[in-house]
């Protein structure tokens, strides 16, 4: 009995450090589903030549300048996230995951990223009497706007590490097309549209190769 008290004394504190953290990741599991405000911009760059720490900032600073959005993150992703050769994740999995949960608002995609979620149906219409006017609109069957080539734009401070300038332009680690787009749960889609709008508005043309 004295054998049997002497053990369960030992095991007690692993017991209960085990049980808190499972509360703990039970918590941080159910973050994105409970606490993220519904004013929220969760932006994706999934094969571009934006920097993450660079994203990261942009984010921030749209969060700043405009008291409408009470919470932004931009997360950039690549076709493959981890070299192990056994454990190889792609990118675009993190990023679908995170849109079946809706967590996901603009989306920056090469062309074939973007016609998959054309096809789909996953991407929500823009405005043509607001982005009509935009060179770049892409159309579906229907004439509606379902994305907006960007390719060679430089957003308002978003700023590039000087070993990519001269010129802070967008472009797609793959083919020849990065296309914006909003993505049909967003959590807000009036707040999407409009921020996209505003980016764009204030964004540059670049156009070239990088030197």
């Amino acid at each position: 009995m004295k054998r049997f008290l002497y053990f369960s004394k030992k095991a007690l504190p692993i017991i209960v450090s085990a049980v808190l953290l499972l509360s703990l990741g039970t918590v941080l599991f159910y973050r994105s589903a409970s606490s993220l405000p519904k004013e929220r911009l969760i932006i994706f760059f999934y094969q571009t030549n934006v920097p993450s720490a660079s994203a990261s900032k942009w984010a921030q600073g749209l969060m700043d300048s405009s008291p409408e959005i009470k919470y932004a993150e931009a997360q950039c992703y690549t076709a493959m996230e981890n070299a192990g050769y056994m454990d190889m994740q792609s990118g675009w999995t993190y990023i679908t995951a995170r849109l079946a949960k809706n967590e996901g608002d603009l989306l920056f995609l090469p062309q074939s990223q973007f016609d998959f979620m054309l096809e789909k149906g996953w991407l929500a219409p823009l405005e043509r009497e607001r982005f009509g006017a935009f060179e770049g609109a892409l159309s579906n069957p229907d004439g509606e706007i379902m994305g907006l080539d960007i390719t060679g734009m430089g957003f308002k401070g978003l700023e590039f590490p000087c070993a990519q300038k001269p010129d802070n332009a967008l472009r797609p680690l793959e083919g020849e097309k990065l296309i914006a787009c909003v993505y049909c749960h967003a959590s807000d889609l009036t707040l999407a549209k409009n921020t996209l709008f505003e980016i764009l508005d204030g964004a540059v043309f670049l156009g070239g190769e990088n030197e």
